[in-house]
């Protein structure tokens, strides 16, 4: 069980530099601190990613729990801060972003 981080470049891109195929870049256990770890991977991945191909070329990366496409809301969701919303100190936060995660994991594998 894990979580990957996979991206597809372009058509366009070099075949020797990974164009039109889809490529493993990160992977993880599944766990709810993994989760959060792993979404604040992807996103400095995608910029890297953006910078390198430009924002064409880069085509898409994207998170996947166990083999199941995580969609980028679902992500945001579990990434959210609610300390504006509760008025949580940090622990508080952090808390809840990992029961966030756990919640998303539950829901991919259906337990």
């Amino acid at each position: 069980m894990t979580i990957t981080i996979k991206t597809r470049l372009a058509d366009g891109i070099y075949r020797s530099d990974g164009g039109g195929q889809t490529i493993t870049h990160y992977e993880f256990a599944t766990g709810p601190r993994n989760l959060l770890r792993a979404i604040d991977t992807l996103a400095t991945h995608q910029e890297k990613m953006r910078n390198g191909f430009g924002n064409i070329g880069c085509g898409r990366s994207w998170l996947e729990i166990d083999g199941h496409v995580i969609p980028e809301f679902d992500l945001r969701d579990v990434a959210t801060d609610d300390v504006a919303l509760w008025g949580r100190d940090e622990r508080g936060v952090v808390k809840s972003r990992t029961e966030k995660a756990r919640a998303l994991i539950a829901k991919v594998n259906h337990v």
